[in-house]
């Protein structure tokens, strides 16, 4: 999500751009799944296994802010 100033509202002469913005990843998961990751970790000696954890850690969430300037 982003949102830029209007030029009109930017009170430095020397600046002609102002966005501000933030993205993020993996904020929710959505399901009745009780472990830590609900995608499929796969066991050492079988194939993909779904629903099981073996040595799994949960998925991070990561946030990205930012502000970009233009001159």
């Amino acid at each position: 999500m982003g949102y830029t100033l209007p030029s009109k509202e930017i009170f430095g002469a020397d600046i002609q751009r102002l966005r501000f913005y933030i993205t993020g990843t993996n904020l929710f998961t959505q399901t009745d799944y009780l472990g830590y990751n609900p995608e499929v970790s796969a066991s050492p000696n079988s194939s993909l296994t779904p629903g099981e954890d073996y040595g799994a850690y949960p998925l991070p969430k990561s946030f990205t802010m930012g502000l970009n300037l233009s001159f």
